[in-house]
């Protein structure tokens, strides 16, 4: 059995999903598929420079959650909405290659317009493609903590050293790791605290 994970930039399968990614690991095989590798974010100026230090980072954080492969689409930040025709093909082709059982991807309600653009490419891929699978979304908002909005619950109790060890080793974003971790530790204990865990990742069905 496999299980596709589609994020924007690498990180944002680390916040959205990192606890969940490492218990599924454990018995299913995973793949990621990030489309940029956030070049423009914190501002940078010397492209090849932080595709190569987030690359290094990629791979790091794919051995600490046991993720099996990534895929690197190598589209430019921010300009995600420009090209879902192209990434459509893409996605079509990975998702006939592996036939997951699972998908997770971005919300669509998310504010970050380059994660909107991947939650509307997959799903025009997993509707064109004809698979059977289950399509999860996954909010790397903080802000948005409905528990009405909750369908599938992820007990991370287990694995949520992994995440926090994958955020820190994402040594490019410097400052905003930083401030984000403790948000991202509320949020999981939050989830967890309303799901009977000490920590927990919660996603929506589509």
């Amino acid at each position: 059995m496999t299980v596709l994970v589609f994020a924007a930039h690498p990180d944002d399968e680390v916040i959205g999903l990192g606890g969940t990614i490492a218990k599924i690991s454990k018995k299913e095989k995973i793949i990621t598929v990030i489309f940029s590798m956030g070049d423009k974010y914190p501002f940078w100026k010397n492209y090849e420079k932080v595709t190569s230090i987030r690359k290094e980072e990629t791979q790091k954080i794919k051995d600490v959650l046991g993720i099996n492969k990534t895929y690197l689409l190598g589209y430019r930040d921010m300009q995600l909405k420009k090209n879902v025709d192209d990434a459509v093909k893409k996605v079509k082709e990975i998702l006939l290659k592996y036939k997951p059982s699972k998908v997770f991807v971005h919300t669509r309600t998310d504010s970050h317009p380059d994660h909107r653009a991947v939650n509307e490419t997959v799903l025009k891929a997993v509707k064109e493609s004809f698979i059977n699978t289950q399509v999860y979304t996954f909010d790397v908002n903080f802000w948005n903590l409905s528990p009405n909005k909750i369908q599938v619950v992820y007990d991370i109790t287990d694995t949520f050293k992994e995440k926090i060890k994958a955020l820190n080793m994402i040594k490019s974003q410097g400052i905003i790791i930083k401030l984000l971790k403790p948000l991202i530790i509320i949020k999981a204990i939050y989830y967890g605290y309303r799901n009977g865990f000490k920590y927990a990742e919660c996603f929506k069905i589509l």
